[in-house]
C-alpha cells in the first residue's frame, strides 16, 4: 500500500514540478515578447527622433516657398505629415508603457511599477489595450492572467506593425514632398504654338511648332523616366497650357461661331469682341491639349498626365512684352509649361 502511495506522491511531485516549469516558461515567453516589442519601439523612437526634425525642416522650406509662390497644398500636406509623426511617436511611447504594465502584472512586480506609468487618454488609439493591461493584475488565476496577456500581446503586435507601416508611409511622403520642393511650381516654359488671326484649329498650326513640341516632349519624357527610375517614385506630369489672343477685330461671322445669341445678348460690340477673344484663347488651349493627349497616347500614361487649360483672352502672354500691337502674331499663342511631380 505504501508503495502505491509513494508512487502517486511521486507522480504528483513530478506533475507539480512540470506545471511550475511550464508556468515559468510561459512567463518567460511573455516577458521576452514584451521585451521584443519594446526593443522594436525603441528603434522606431530613435528613427522618429531623427526624422521628425527633418520633417520640420521640410515644413520651413514649404513656408519659404509659400512666401514666394502660392502653394497652400504643399503647406497643408507638410504640416499634416509633421502632426502624424508626432502622433506616431506618442503612440510608440504609450505602447512601450503598456508593455511595462503587462510585465509588472505577469511577474508580480510591485504595484508602484505599473502605477508610475502615466494615464493614457481615452482618445488614444491604444486606449483599449492599455485599459486591459491595467486589468491584468486583477485576474486571480495565474493561468488565466497569462492567457489574457498572450492575447493582449497579439493585439500589441498588430498595432506596432500598423504603426511601423504608417511611419514608413509618412517618411516616404516627406521624401516625395522634399523632392517636389526642388522644382518651381511650374518648372519652365517648354513650348509655344502660334495661331493665325481668328483661328484655333490644329490644321492652322505651323509644322515647325509641332516638330519643336515633339522634340521637347522627348526631352521631358527622358526627365520623367530618370526621376522615376533613379528615385523610385511614381511620377506625374502636369502641363499648363495657357491660350492668348490679340485684339485684332473678329468678323461678325467669327463672333457668331464663337458666341451664342444668348451670350451676345445685351453686350456692346467691344464686350462681344472681348468675350469672343476669351473664347478663342480657350479654344486654342483646348486644341493644344487634344494634340498633347494624342501625342502622349503612345506612352500609355494617361493616369500620370494632367493638362490644365486656361484662356486669358487679350491679356499679354508676357507682362514685360514691349512693342505689342492690336494685330500681333506674338499674342496669338498658346504657351506650355510643365511640372514633374513625384507621387505616392
Amino acid at each position: 500500500m505504501n508503495k502505491y502511495l509513494n508512487f502517486i506522491l511521486l507522480i504528483l511531485i513530478c506533475y507539480t514540478l512540470f506545471a511550475c516549469s511550464a508556468a515559468k516558461q510561459s512567463r518567460i515567453t511573455i516577458i521576452n515578447t514584451c521585451d521584443s516589442i519594446k526593443s522594436n519601439l525603441q528603434r522606431m523612437g530613435e528613427s522618429l527622433d531623427i526624422n521628425i526634425p527633418k520633417t520640420g525642416s521640410v515644413i520651413e522650406k514649404v513656408r519659404l516657398k509659400s512666401a514666394e509662390k502660392d502653394c497652400p497644398t504643399f503647406t497643408s500636406v507638410s504640416e499634416t505629415l509633421y502632426s502624424n509623426l508626432l502622433e506616431y511617436k506618442n503612440s510608440a511611447e504609450e505602447i512601450d508603457s503598456t508593455m511595462t504594465i503587462i510585465i509588472a502584472a505577469i511577474t508580480k512586480m510591485t504595484a508602484s511599477t505599473a502605477s508610475s506609468i502615466p494615464n493614457i487618454s481615452p482618445s488614444s488609439n491604444i486606449y483599449d489595450l492599455y485599459k486591459n493591461a491595467k486589468l491584468l493584475e486583477k485576474i486571480p488565476s495565474r493561468k488565466a492572467r497569462e492567457a489574457r496577456a498572450t492575447q493582449l500581446l497579439r493585439e500589441a503586435n498588430i498595432i506596432v506593425s500598423d504603426l511601423r507601416k504608417n511611419i514608413d508611409i509618412s517618411y516616404r511622403k516627406v521624401e516625395i514632398l522634399s523632392y517636389n520642393l526642388s522644382f518651381e511650381i511650374f518648372k519652365s516654359e517648354f513650348n509655344q504654338f502660334y495661331f493665325p488671326s481668328g483661328e484655333s484649329e490644329l490644321k492652322f498650326l505651323k509644322n515647325l511648332d509641332l516638330d519643336r513640341f515633339q522634340k521637347n516632349m522627348e526631352s521631358l519624357m527622358n526627365i520623367y523616366n530618370k526621376v522615376k527610375d533613379n528615385k523610385g517614385f511614381n511620377v506625374n506630369i502636369i502641363i499648363l497650357a495657357s491660350g492668348f489672343a490679340d485684339e485684332n477685330p473678329l468678323s461678325q461671322k467669327k463672333l457668331l461661331s464663337l458666341l451664342s445669341d444668348e451670350e451676345r445678348s445685351g453686350l456692346s460690340l467691344k464686350e462681344q469682341q472681348d468675350k469672343g477673344n476669351l473664347r478663342l484663347s480657350e479654344l486654342r488651349a483646348i486644341t493644344v491639349n487634344n494634340y498633347i493627349q494624342e501625342y502622349l497616347s503612345k506612352y500609355n500614361m494617361f493616369d500620370r498626365l494632367k493638362v490644365c487649360l486656361y484662356g486669358f483672352g487679350t491679356q499679354l502672354p508676357d507682362q514685360d512684352m514691349k512693342n505689342n500691337t492690336i494685330n500681333d502674331p506674338e499674342r496669338r499663342i498658346v504657351k506650355c509649361f510643365y511640372h514633374i511631380v513625384a507621387a505616392d
